[in-house]
């Protein structure tokens, strides 16, 4: 059985190597990954806001644990950080994903 370690990288299974790795200590064969190129449009910057609370818990985790002026800021500059992606179509983030897969061994 895979156990994640304590303190492991908040981001370290997109990186491919970490994958494979990763799967192969679970007693997984021939681990291959590929990188699709996902973009996500927003028409309001706050719609970004809302889509990290709903879709990243550990964000969710780490927003909640701050006092509220630290958050209000944090909060503000993912806002203002999103404007600066604003296009004609909206907001567009690139939020690319690894896939990784193995066999069964």
């Amino acid at each position: 059985m895979f156990r994640c370690r304590p303190r492991r990288r908040f981001f370290a299974l997109p990186i491919r190597s970490k994958a494979a790795a990763s799967l192969t200590a679970a007693g997984f064969g021939e681990p291959s990954s590929n990188v699709i190129d996902l973009r996500c449009r927003f028409s309001r910057a706050e719609d970004v806001l809302d889509y990290i609370r709903r879709s990243a818990v550990r964000m969710v985790l780490l927003l909640d644990r701050q006092n509220e002026p630290a958050r209000q800021r944090i909060e503000g500059a993912i806002v203002e950080g999103a404007e600066a992606h604003r296009n004609a179509d909206g907001i567009e983030l690139r939020m690319p994903a690894v896939v990784t897969s193995a066999a069964v061994e």
